[in-house]
């Protein structure tokens, strides 16, 4: 399993950096897990790098988990309306297909 490491702060202004940094390593056929347990200041942009690190490893058809969600983060999902997506409140499972 492929382990990336979200920084302490993933707001609007790190989030395309950071974005550029995670979309390479998102390869085909990988076993990726995202760690966010370092995430301390956060905005709705890291709920949307989420999804998008999850709809691309959909897209190249990688397992995708993200552990370590803070409680925070999972209101503030829960307030956009995507908590949904949220298999457990700290934990996050997506099987992507294998072609």
């Amino acid at each position: 399993m492929k382990t990336l490491q979200l920084p302490a702060q993933l707001t609007g202004l790190q989030a395309q950096a950071q974005w550029d940094s995670f979309k390479s390593r998102i390869t085909a056929h990988d076993a990726i897990e995202i760690n966010a347990s370092a995430l301390k200041d956060f905005d709705s942009s890291a709920l949307a790098f989420l999804l998008a690190c999850l709809r691309q490893a959909q897209q190249v058809g990688s397992t995708c988990q993200i552990t370590g969600l803070p409680p925070l983060a999972h209101s503030l999902a829960k307030v956009y309306g995507v908590d949904q997506l949220l298999a457990q409140p700290l934990f996050i499972r997506v099987h992507a297909p294998r072609p």
